[in-house]
């Protein structure tokens, strides 16, 4: 999976909502709104991601999947995500535990 990105990147994002939707963190009838970041997003990834995710949540889902795409700097989830996921990062490609323990 590390070598196709955009395969990678719906699966992650499928398991995420997956984990949402059986733990009751939204009900079946709400707005999801999911926003991408626009920096690594063109055209034909975005419309594939949106694809699988729509596809694989039809079933479940009776409200409706909205997409965004937004530079991460016009939105704090975005920001508060990509903080996340560099001090994860830095912990295994570093082996640097200072951002990591200021998430705790």
């Amino acid at each position: 999976m590390q070598k196709n990105k955009k395969f990678l990147y719906s699966y992650l994002a499928n398991a995420l909502l997956e984990y949402c939707f059986n733990e009751t963190l939204f009900g079946c009838h709400e707005l999801i709104n999911i926003v991408i970041d626009k920096k690594d997003t063109n055209k034909s990834i975005s419309t594939e991601f949106k694809n699988y995710l729509k596809n694989n949540f039809s079933q479940k889902i009776s409200g409706e999947m909205r997409f965004e795409i937004k530079p991460s700097y016009t939105n704090k989830c975005l920001q508060a995500v990509d903080f996340a996921s560099w001090a994860i990062f830095r912990k295994y490609e570093q082996n640097d535990l200072e951002y990591l323990t200021t998430l705790d």
